[in-house]
């Protein structure tokens, strides 16, 4: 996508696109429709009773839910592939592949611990909780299909929260962050985290809210790091553009001379223009008399003013040029 398109071939772009995605989605879809069984055996596990579905067509229902819901996971790869494509002219910085695959590599790296984070931590945590108010009397009869919706929602809701530290990577590109600007906003990250945690409809108890708050927290820190380095970065390859353009003497092998040889360079090629004095015609003395006014004849020059100009003039010869270093190891030659 270039930026002389026009909007149309935006939306063709867009179009094109979202077809691919679907087309992926439908294909995994099929993959997650054939290994169902595992899937359910997998959700089911932490739970550790009879599930019960409630209409004729609750188990079908179930079954197309959760070959869907592996579609899109397995998906989201491509996807996010396919919209950093989409947005690249938007971006301050044209990305390379190479950034791309990384990108999108801990994308999902991110995805899969936040996944994990909620089905083997906070999982087991929010069931122990609720399971704590059913008595005798009370005895819990789970539907299969709110059951895998509570614990479908737990999955991509921390894999989505484990996101954080790309999306906020991604806007740095757009708008450049300030590390020490986001510190100062990290009060506020601990009270959004805490009412996140509230807000959540799997955490009730003190221990769960604390548990989902602490990971927010983290990301937000690890976002800031990322967002240094990257800064640190993008600073770095400016300095080296900017001073691409400068002659290096490691790109003249013939007239290279390393750093500590230049003190035994004779300026033989520096060239100073030097003006001639002109002649200094004396007026007649005024006052004989006065020693301020003792000065040499009419029409003389004056041999001690003339030797004081020819020695400031062979100081500016005798300076050596001085040496700057790129990188550490490539000596530049500057007048």
């Amino acid at each position: 996508m270039n930026s002389s398109e026009t909007f149309q071939d935006h939306v063709k772009e867009l179009r094109n696109r979202f077809l691919v995605v679907l087309i992926c989605v439908a294909i995994f879809s099929v993959i997650g429709y054939i290994g169902r069984n595992l899937i359910i055996n997998f959700i089911h596990r932490p739970l550790g009773t009879q599930l019960y579905y409630t209409t004729p067509a609750g188990a079908f229902n179930l079954m197309i839910k959760i070959s869907i819901i592996v579609g899109v996971f397995l998906t989201i790869p491509i996807l996010l592939y396919n919209v950093i494509r989409f947005m690249e002219p938007a971006l301050a910085k044209k990305l390379s592949k190479s950034h791309i695959h990384t990108t999108i590599f801990f994308s999902c790296l991110l995805a899969v611990v936040g996944a994990a984070f909620g089905y083997f931590i906070l999982l087991p945590l929010s069931l122990h909780f609720f399971g704590g108010y059913s008595s005798k009397n009370i005895a819990p009869l789970l539907s299969a299909n709110d059951y895998f919706n509570y614990v479908i929602n737990l999955i991509i809701a921390f894999a989505i929260l484990f996101q954080i530290p790309l999306i906020m990577d991604f806007i740095n590109r757009v708008k450049p962050f300030k590390p020490k600007q986001l510190m100062k906003y990290q009060k506020y990250v601990i009270v959004s985290a805490i009412v996140i945690a509230l807000v959540l409809p799997f955490t009730y108890d003190p221990i769960t809210q604390f548990v989902v708050a602490i990971p927010i927290i983290a990301l937000y820190y690890f976002s800031v790091l990322i967002i240094m380095i990257s800064n640190r970065q993008t600073k770095t390859e400016k300095i080296r553009q900017k001073y691409s353009t400068i002659p290096s003497v490691a790109k003249i092998p013939a007239s290279y001379t390393p750093a500590y040889e230049i003190s035994k360079i004779e300026p033989k090629n520096i060239q100073v223009q030097i003006n001639q004095p002109e002649k200094i015609i004396q007026k007649p003395v005024a006052r004989p008399e006065s020693k301020y006014f003792d000065v040499a004849p009419t029409g003389s020059i004056n041999q001690e003013s003339l030797n004081v100009n020819l020695r400031k003039k062979q100081q500016i010869i005798k300076q050596l040029p001085k040496t700057r270093f790129i990188d550490g190891f490539r000596p530049v030659i500057t007048a």
